[in-house]
């Protein structure tokens, strides 16, 4: 998966895989290392608009 920036009104295609979603071990801890970061003051004044 990579991120995908468009600009202007587009059509999506979703694929929905027949497995089950992974939550393992890595993502949880991907999560403990990001949350560093967004509990950051920084974060809440850049996503304060959203609210």
């Amino acid at each position: 998966m990579e991120p995908l920036h468009v600009i202007g009104s587009h059509r999506a295609l979703v694929t929905v895989l027949d497995e089950p979603a992974r939550w393992d071990e890595t993502l949880m801890a991907a999560e403990k290392a990001l949350a560093k970061d967004w509990r950051r003051p920084e974060e809440d004044e850049a996503w304060a608009h959203l609210q």
